[in-house]
């Protein structure tokens, strides 16, 4: 018999990224940006983290769309993602949509 420890949400969060690894790094963001989804959602609401070089107000249309598509797969829920401050707020000032 054995045991099976059920995943816990860091290791769903670990599972996610792994399987979205090439788009991951596409994106241009440091992978420490995803060590969890809590940081994530930090980034995506406040545009920067402190001690990293990249603000998300800051980086070309080109590379805000792969780091689009990154928090598409990522979070499907596109409601919540509206009320990421930054996210949204340069969504709709670069192309005029909330999402």
């Amino acid at each position: 018999m054995s045991f099976r420890r059920r995943k816990n949400q860091h290791d769903v969060w670990k599972s996610l990224c792994e399987a979205q690894q090439a788009a991951i790094r596409g994106s241009g963001l440091p992978e420490s940006f995803f060590e969890s989804e809590a940081r994530l959602i930090r980034f995506l609401s406040e545009g920067n983290l402190e001690g990293e070089q990249i603000d998300l107000r800051k980086i070309p249309d080109e590379q805000f769309r792969l780091v689009e598509g990154v928090v598409n797969m990522l979070f499907s829920d596109g409601w919540e993602q509206s009320s990421w401050t930054v996210l949204a707020a340069e969504r709709l000032r670069r192309f005029g949509r909330y999402a």
